[in-house]
């Protein structure tokens, strides 16, 4: 059975029918399209093919709300068997007639309803006494009940119907029962508690301090970057101290020059200078000599010993902070260090 909607019951007895998707929910208008259904579900009502006319007199009535298909669509209902499909669509389409005025058709809805009434058959669901517990969820075929319609018989069509109760931490209750022409009491136990699953036991490997720690890049990788960065400050060392060599070679020489039938003044400033480019010459290829060694040093350690990863980057962090500048003044040149390793 296919029940589109729960729908509070007219008579006093229900609180709650399921009805067979007849609901007033809003609909986008075809004429044409729901006129063209509306006379295929006559002829084939009169073949007496319910099966496939119920569904043609439904999707008519979805296209152009209106009273004459609902009534045909109640009494293909009634004929095919699905009493309480019936029963709810003859009550809405009392309703509509009886907003619309049309006497002809209140009568016609009322006459099977006398008729429909008797023949209903009905699921009525019982809830144990201390079944009733916090958050307590019931449905029927998937449509959920209140406590209201608790105890209260509920019209069914025939076939088989499915009872589902559930609450937080308990065992989820499922029953089936077959539907006929009988009624039928389906009572919800109280649920029993759900097993708690305890969560698995954490395992420690006690040699985790004992083992070096690899980040995600890999163990050694600070080092490796390290030794890159303070070898390539030793080769611009080497540089400036080269090139700091050169110029003192060549100062030397424009002093030797000045001085050919004795040393003048420039002489002696070409001996200057180039005692100051020989000191600068001296103290980079030195920090270039020294640099270059640390850097392989790291370079080839960090391929067997992994490196923390905390450790690693205070490596890089020195080793960005480590800068060696050359600079030339009035009276000299030299290098300036800055940072630390």
């Amino acid at each position: 059975m296919n029940y589109g909607t729960l729908r509070h019951s007219l008579c006093a007895s229900l609180a709650l029918a399921l009805v067979a998707g007849t609901a007033s929910a809003q609909r986008s208008t075809n004429a044409a399209g729901a006129e063209a259904l509306y006379e295929e579900a006559r002829a084939l009502m009169k073949q007496g093919d319910f099966a496939q006319a119920c569904p043609k007199f439904k999707h008519s009535y979805d296209l152009d709300p209106g009273g004459g298909a609902l009534l045909n669509l109640a009494e293909c209902y009634e004929k095919q068997g699905k009493f309480a499909s019936a029963w709810s669509t003859f009550k809405e389409a009392l309703v509509v007639a009886q907003r619309d005025g049309r006497s002809e058709r209140v009568a016609y809805a009322k006459k099977h309803l006398a008729v429909v009434e008797p023949k209903l058959s009905k699921i009525t669901i019982q809830v144990a006494d201390g079944a009733n517990e916090p958050g307590l969820a019931i449905t029927l075929d998937d449509i959920e009940l209140g406590d209201a319609a608790w105890g209260v018989g509920i019209p069914v069509d025939p076939g088989t119907h499915r009872v589902v109760a559930t609450a937080p931490n308990k065992l989820r209750f499922e029953r089936g029962i077959e539907i006929s022409s009988a009624s039928a009491t389906i009572e919800v136990p109280k649920l029993a508690a759900a097993p708690q699953v305890k969560a698995a036991p954490r395992l420690i490997d006690t040699d985790t301090e004992k083992k070096p720690v690899a980040d995600e890049n890999g163990g050694g990788s600070g080092r490796h970057t390290a030794g890159y960065v303070i070898g390539g400050v030793g080769v611009v060392a080497l540089g400036v101290g080269g090139y700091f060599g050169l110029s003192a070679i060549s100062k030397w020489s424009d002093r030797k020059d000045d001085c050919v039938g004795g040393c003048t003044s420039a002489a002696k400033s070409a001996g200057d200078d180039a005692k100051s480019a020989a000191i600068v010459s001296d103290i980079g290829i030195g920090l270039g000599l020294v640099a270059v060694g640390v850097g392989t040093y790291l370079v080839l350690s960090s391929k067997s010993a992994p490196e923390p990863s905390a450790a690693r980057a205070h490596s890089r962090r020195e080793a960005r902070a480590l800068q060696v500048l050359p600079a030339l003044g009035s009276t000299g040149g030299g290098l300036v260090i800055r940072g630390a390793y």
